[in-house]
């Protein structure tokens, strides 16, 4: 999500997020790094997701035709997307994906119900495999029942995790099925993407509703540079990496940079300063009213006057003259 508060048929409300207000954005990430491969910005249901099931469904297959290959990545999404004629389709793609699901996308799997864990065991779980689809539908009970569609990894073999029993008063291991550990190691990539762009992300505010998704863009930009550069030397802290940054378009920037000699702007802005020959001189200098009586900033104190030097065209006042 894109922090935005203002009005905009676009903006979207969340609730339960960090950033409930703003614009919405489907992001494809490295897991490990959190490397931004693809975002897109949400504008509104269109006429091409109506041809597939639903709009989690068109979202990871535009994603997924972006790439090269394909079938040499392993794609984890949330049960925001996740739905049994998605995985189906992967399938047969020869594409291997893993996500959370809900209840109500489960194509009718016979496995056992949330009221029906209810009263089991902490690590229970419950597991259906498809044959023909060669799909696996996994229910694993936590602190709530998880849901989980695969069509790459089963339960086999189960890991221990740790976890706080009321019952016994001390930290206890149970059992959790192999997809499910493998979800929760890499899932986390866009969530690591936005934890690095919202460290130190851009403060200035613009007016119009477009410039918080340009700003966006710059952070993500920056951040995805940060990756490569941990990747390719040594690792340095993020904050370290953007000061580097603003230090050199800085140093470019300085009119004592010789590269900027032929820059327009700089040589209007010495062509504005009154010469110190011409300003300390004691000679035809005289305090006369603006054009039109406009007001200009006075050249000392920075304030507005209306009026200014006769030879240096400068404004002045009275008491600043002297």
């Amino acid at each position: 999500m894109v922090r935005y508060y203002g009005h905009h048929y676009f903006k979207q409300f969340i609730r339960g997020k960090p950033i409930r207000f703003g614009f919405k954005q489907w992001t494809m990430c490295c897991a490990e790094t959190g490397y931004c491969y693809h975002t897109e910005l949400y504008t509104g249901k269109r006429n091409e997701d109506c041809e597939l099931q639903g709009l989690g469904e068109s979202v990871i297959m535009k994603n997924i035709e972006l790439l090269e290959n394909p079938s040499n990545h392993v794609f984890y999404f949330d049960n925001f997307f996740t739905s049994f004629q998605l995985m189906k389709t992967l399938k047969e793609k020869n594409i291997l994906a893993t996500g959370t699901v809900r209840s109500n996308r489960l194509n009718k799997c016979p496995v056992k119900s949330d009221y029906e864990f209810k009263n089991e065991l902490r690590g229970s779980l419950d597991y259906r495999f498809d044959m023909n689809n060669e799909i696996f539908c996994i229910v694993w009970n936590d602190n709530k029942c998880v849901k989980v569609l695969s069509n790459h990894q089963g339960i086999q073999p189960l890991t221990n995790v740790t976890r706080w029993s009321k019952s016994e008063k001390q930290q206890i291991k149970i059992d959790q099925p192999y997809c499910i550990s493998n979800y929760n190691k890499f899932i986390g990539g866009v969530d690591k993407l936005d934890w690095n762009v919202n460290k130190y992300r851009i403060k200035i505010r613009g007016k119009k509703w477009y410039f918080p998704i340009f700003t966006s863009i710059i952070d993500t930009t920056v951040v995805n540079a940060y990756v490569l550069y941990c990747h390719a030397n040594k690792v340095t802290s993020l904050l370290e990496f953007r000061r580097n940054i603003a230090r050199e378009y800085l140093q470019r920037a300085s009119p004592s940079n010789p590269k900027n000699c032929d820059r327009p702007s700089l040589q209007k802005q010495a062509s504005k300063r009154v010469p110190e020959s011409v300003r300390t001189d004691p000679i035809g200098h005289y305090l006369e009213r603006t054009l039109e009586g406009k007001q200009r900033k006075c050249a000392v104190c920075k304030t507005n006057v209306r009026k200014q030097c006769g030879k240096c065209n400068v404004g002045l006042h009275v008491d600043c003259m002297a």
